[in-house]
This record gives C-alpha cells, structure tokens and sequence, in this order.
C-alpha cells in the first residue's frame, strides 16, 4: 500500500482526533465511525485501483506488447 496514503489517512484521523478533544459539543464517540469510513473509503479506493491494474495487465494487455 502506497505510504502516503497512510500518512494521509493518519493525519485525517488526528484531526478529527484533535478537533473532538478541543471542542466540547463534538463528542468522541462521534470521531470513531469518521475514521471507520475513512479507512473503507481507502481500502475501496486500493481495491479499484488495483482492479484496474489486474485488468489491464490480464484482459486489456495479456501479451505485455513489450512495454
């Protein structure tokens, strides 16, 4: 999996993190299926992108043409 994406997905989660500790109306119970969608928004992303790649590579391109 590509660090950045990690390192983006981490500092989304912080924020909402820091963003529930400062304000006292936005409750932590809240934070904690922000960060679930985050991260299947994530793993939803990967999967499609690594369809595309398998497509490509299997159905699209099956003989490489040397690329």
């Amino acid at each position: 999996m590509n660090r950045s994406i990690i390192d983006f997905v981490g500092l989304l989660t912080g924020r909402e993190l820091a963003i529930s500790t400062m304000n006292k109306e936005y409750k932590l119970k809240y934070v904690f299926p922000l960060i679930g969608k985050d991260f299947l928004k994530m793993i939803f992303g990967l999967s499609v992108s690594i369809g595309i790649v398998l497509a490509i590579h299997y159905i699209i391109i099956p003989s490489g043409l040397g690329l």
